[in-house]
């Protein structure tokens, strides 16, 4: 958690590091909070530095930019609902990364 003017700010990042072909690690990375902010420039870097990004907010259609900005730089990144406050949502987004 970052504290700025009154303003707090979510951004948490999981990640799983398998090897490349080349043996470098590259991290599967799960990041909260991505609508904005660090969480967003977070995500872009990330994905930029080749590992696979799964970028949550709570409410993706609110905030368009990341996909916008992923898919203008050929960056990939899988962009789910979910609302860190709620099990529910959080067990549902998780369950949309892995897939069937």
């Amino acid at each position: 958690m970052i504290r700025m003017r009154e303003q707090t700010i979510y951004c948490s990042v999981a990640t799983l590091a398998p090897q490349n072909d080349e043996g470098f690690n590259m991290a599967n990375v799960v990041i909260t909070g991505t609508s904005t902010g660090i969480g967003f420039a977070v995500a872009l870097a990330l994905r930029q530095a080749g590992h696979k990004v799964f970028a949550t907010m709570r409410d993706p259609s609110l905030s368009p930019e990341l996909g916008e900005k992923a898919a203008k730089d050929g960056l990939p990144v899988k962009i789910s609902a979910m609302d860190v406050d709620s099990d529910s949502s959080v067990k549902t987004a998780i369950a949309d990364i892995q897939g069937p």
